[in-house]
Formats: C-alpha cells, structure tokens, sequence
C-alpha cells in the first residue's frame, strides 16, 4: 500500500522543517536528494514523483560550525542557506515582551475563562529576564500562570524562583563612585539615567514605565520635568 509524505502534502506549497540541525545523517541524505531533484518516492513504492514545493528550514544550531565539525552535510547546508533570516533571541528585542505577554495573557485569558493581569513589579522582571527558550518559554510561563495563579494579579511572588533568581544577574548596574555630592542630587542623576536607560531600550513610554514599575503619569512628568 503506498500513501503521501509530508512533501507529497505539501506539493504546490511550503514545508516548514524545524530544528533541522537535529536531524539524523540519513534524513538530512533523503532532503538533499529532495531539493536537488525535485522528486519524492511515496512510501511503499518504487517509483518517484516530481514535486514543486517551497522549503523553510529553521534551527537554534550554529549549522556552519556543525559542517565543519562533519555533523551537518555541507551541500545540504549550501541548498538550504538560500535566503537566511537571523532572528535574535528574545532577551535581544527585551521592547517586544511586555507586547508578546499583553498578547499571551490575552489569548489564555480567553482560552481558561480568566481575568488575570501582571502587576507592575511583574512585568519589569519578565522584561529582564534571560528567556534562553525565547517566545515558546515566555508562553508556556503565561499560560501556566494564568491556570496557577490563584489571584486576578500575578505579581512577582507568583513567578518561578529561577526567573526571578536569572533576572537579578541580568544588565546588572555598575555604580562607581568618583565624587561626593549631596545624596539628593545622586539620586536624581541615578534616576535620570534609569529613565534615559528605559526610553532607549523601549520607545514606548507606556512600556517603559511597566518596567521601572511606575506609573505612565509620574514617567512623563519626571522625564518632561525642567532642570532647576
């Protein structure tokens, strides 16, 4: 009996392989023969079968350095690597995860029938935190947290201790003292600088305001605030 592929399902449209770096020798040895001649073989037959399909691969792994280590074939790579797209981890595009939660929580929040939302304190640590799992980690989190949460506010005393404990190593602040200046005046040049930081890491002052755990009023305020 023979039956379509998952190429032969996707004639005529794209296939998406993911985690490609993952794949086994003989694999990788069957895709090349794919993209080279343009022709699959239906599982229990002989005969091959043209096909017209559009290839995305995607990969955490550093697939150069696997050809040069002998893991990865080198053509393969070379048939692959036609258009690469770069998307940097999450902790990279930190203006994007008070977004990504905002759209999660939504999502859950319609999916359980809840009517949950993160306090400020919250938000600030899930925007620094390192996410090594990218936007499957950050969803995964949201999810179990609307279903945990026992409270309509998640705050931050409800987030795993490892986010929390990774968050505290995360663009740590290095503070070196050069002069004595009245305490006041110390702090108020730490707190400009805390607002210059947070208006260039997120344009938004909305956003930017979440992470510093104020509100978005008191954030303009200080920030359009006249020097004296």
């Amino acid at each position: 009996e023979t039956r379509n592929g998952f190429f032969q399902a996707a004639a005529g449209g794209t296939i998406f392989l993911d985690e490609i770096g993952t794949a086994p020798q003989t694999v990788q040895t069957r895709l090349l023969r794919v993209l080279q001649e343009k022709e699959v073989m239906m599982v229990g037959s002989q005969k091959t079968q043209k096909i017209e399909v559009r290839v995305i691969a995607a990969t955490n792994n550093d697939l150069y350095e696997m050809v040069q280590k002998g893991l990865f074939r080198e053509d393969l790579y070379y048939r692959l690597n036609v258009v690469p797209l770069y998307i940097p981890p999450l902790r990279e595009r930190r203006s994007e995860i008070p977004h990504l939660t905002h759209e999660f929580l939504k999502r859950f929040n319609e999916k359980y029938h809840k009517n949950k939302h993160f306090s400020r304190d919250a938000m600030a640590i899930l925007t620094n935190a390192p996410w090594p799992g990218n936007i499957r980690e950050l969803e995964n989190l949201i999810e179990r947290l609307v279903v945990t949460t026992p409270s309509s506010v998640i705050s931050a005393d409800n987030l795993p201790e490892s986010v929390r404990k990774d968050t505290a190593t995360v663009d740590a602040i290095e503070i070196k003292i050069n002069k004595i200046i009245p305490l006041k005046e110390a702090q108020q040049e730490m707190e400009n600088a805390m607002f210059e930081k947070a208006l260039e890491l997120f344009p938004n002052k909305s956003v930017a305001a979440d992470v510093l755990g104020i509100h978005r009023t008191t954030f303009s305020r200080k920030i359009n605030k006249p020097e004296e």
